[in-house]
């Protein structure tokens, strides 16, 4: 039999697949207040699977850190019981998981997890095996379940949040008046989660909060925002969201002298937006900044442009260990500080040192700048203590890191440029030997070495191998971690353990680079990118074995110190430990 199909019906179906992909709102933001300050969106599904959780639950590490998870006393029972019972819980493991904060009351931040529900009444089966005398309170269609005086569990069908109110900026728990957070011999308490003041106003003020996200209409979500959608559109195993201006919105700031910028300018509309992808060999991010209209047009209008290569070509070292060469507009630089406000002040500073202003800045410079680090080593040093009497006591020896580092940025104007360097050193309190500058008809240059300096400005055609990666863009930047991590090695004094973890190190991290500079997309655009020396397996699973190794590095290193200085920590049981008395007030005679 065959299949017809009309032209109608395929060109309505086409249609409603270039909706779809067009459509300006999106599901993950549907729980989630506009006011929101930052959220952080984790693909699940993804990060399971580049993780493969089965095949690292067979490994012998991973069972070793099971095991301590369990011996340790102090480790929360929430953590020990979901790693027990995570197939029992009711929780869709597959599900998106969402964290995200909203400045609440008193200057304080309702934070909430959100998840996924495969089955409700088996997650409530679970929240009461881990909290045996919390209460469950039915309202229509969703439940709760108190925590603490400050935590709450909420959930429908489908999703369940768990909603924390932050303590008040500048109070510590043990400002709340709360028992079960006061300093006590031996350590602070562990909090008795399972003690629960109903009458609590904080934990009122949260179950509130809560239940009111699985209500919350669609206009007062992120599900219609459409920076939050270009986000979520964007295919990543990690997205992160921030709004600077429902951060600090409203808030008292102790600016001081910075009172006179004007900084609605900068953070009114200001959102940043980062996408991070684990994949084979390399660790991925993607950021763009969204700024007000003011801001943004000026940015749009003088952003771009290409790093300068031949100022990287000039490099003579083949020893780098880090680089960032940025080009700007600098006709942009002076709208940005007449926009911030405090041009007069800047002019007025500049005036009195020689009579120049943002003006000359920008007709002295072409745009271009460089700084360098190259030639990294470590160098022995020592230094001589004296002690109460005057007398000399023995040396101490010790190595420190010595590096080169170079400065460079483009001439437009020399005459201009050179009236720049004496404004320099006029407003430095004292020379710097240590420091060395140079300039030509293109370049000024200033570094900690002469050689390097020279050599810098008398050109030359140097093959850099980073070079491809940087070139073509406004931003470059690049660091070459492992060179740095060679230079570094442990001596053959050193510790065994300080040792492993360096071999680590080095089996682990290759380099990193930076690049962006362009506005599109409504958005200032940056990405940096991780490389790991293992090309072939997921960067998220290296990463997650590179961290569990190197804490059972540390583990051993703390023990060994330990045994070393016969040291003894002995474990405080929190539930038997009871307050001194209070000392007994006599009576005087």
């Amino acid at each position: 039999m065959k299949l017809r199909f009309s032209t109608p019906l395929i060109t309505a179906f086409a249609a409603l697949l270039l909706l779809a992909s067009c459509s300006k709102t999106n599901k993950e933001g549907r729980m989630v207040p506009k006011e929101a300050g930052f959220v952080l969106h984790i693909n699940s599904k993804s990060i399971f699977e580049k993780l493969n959780v089965a095949e690292l639950k067979q490994t012998d590490w991973y069972k070793q850190m099971m095991e301590e998870l369990h011996k340790d006393s102090a480790a929360p029972e929430f953590a020990k019981k979901l790693h027990e019972n995570l197939s029992t819980s009711g929780i869709d493991s597959t599900a998106d998981m969402i964290i995200f904060g909203q400045k609440g009351t008193n200057d304080r931040m309702n934070v909430v997890f959100e998840g996924g529900l495969r089955d409700a009444t088996m997650f409530e089966t679970f929240l009461k095996n881990i909290y045996p005398k919390g209460s469950v309170v039915k309202d229509g269609e969703t439940q709760s379940m108190a925590i603490m005086d400050h935590a709450v569990v909420t959930w429908d069908k489908e999703k369940f949040a768990m909603g924390i109110l932050s303590p008040e900026m500048g109070r510590g728990m043990h400002d709340m008046g709360r028992p079960d957070f006061d300093s006590m011999p031996g350590g602070p308490r562990v909090p008795d989660n399972s003690v629960v003041n109903t009458e609590s106003p904080d934990l009122a003020e949260i179950t509130m909060y809560c239940k009111n996200l699985f209500t919350l209409k669609e206009d007062n979500s992120l599900s219609k925002d459409e920076k939050f959608t270009d986000l979520m559109k964007t295919e990543g195993d990690i997205h992160a969201y921030i709004s600077i201006d429902n951060l600090i919105g409203g808030a008292d700031l102790p600016l001081g002298m910075l009172s006179m910028i004007k900084l609605d300018a900068f953070t009114k509309g200001n959102i940043a937006t980062y996408t991070a992808n684990f994949d084979k060999g390399k660790i991925t991010v993607k950021a763009r900044n969204y700024m007000g209209k003011e801001l943004s047009d000026l940015v749009k209008k003088y952003s771009g442009g290409k790093v300068n290569t031949d100022m990287i070509k000039n490099i003579p070292s083949e020893n780098v260990v880090g680089v960032f060469a940025f080009h700007f507009k600098p006709e942009g630089l002076k709208e940005l500080v007449k926009l911030s406000g405090v041009g007069p002040i800047i002019d007025l500073m500049l005036m009195r040192q020689g009579g120049f202003g943002v003006d000359d800045f920008v007709k002295a410079n072409k745009g271009d700048v460089l700084l360098l680090f190259s030639d990294l080593k470590m160098k022995t040093d020592s230094t001589v203590n004296v002690d109460a009497k005057g007398k000399k006591q023995k040396p101490i020896v010790f190595s420190e890191p010595d590096v080169k580092v170079l400065f460079s940025a483009a001439i437009d104007n020399k005459e201009a440029f050179n009236k720049l360097i004496s404004i320099g050193k006029t407003m430095s309190e004292s020379e710097n030997d240590k420091m060395h500058y140079k300039t030509n008809d293109k370049y000024f240059a200033i570094g900690n070495d002469a050689t390097m300096v020279d050599q810098y400005i008398a050109g030359g055609n140097h093959n850099q191998p980073f070079l491809d990666k940087i070139s073509g863009n406004a931003i470059g930047g690049f660091a070459d971690i492992q060179r740095i991590l060679k230079a570094v090695e442990p001596g053959a004094g050193k510790d065994s353990l300080d040792k492993q973890m360096w071999s680590e190190s080095v089996k682990m991290w290759d380099n990193a680079v930076l690049t962006g500079g362009d506005y599109s997309g409504g958005g200032y655009n940056q990405q940096f990118e991780l490389n790991l020396m293992d090309k072939n397996t997921n960067s998220l699973k290296q990463l997650f074995q590179y961290t569990m190794t190197m804490s059972a590095i540390e583990n051993k290193r703390v023990k060994k110190i330990g045994a070393e200085y016969n040291l003894h920590f002995p474990e405080v049981d929190s539930t038997k430990t009871k307050m001194p008395p209070p000392p007994s007030k006599k009576k005087k005679k």
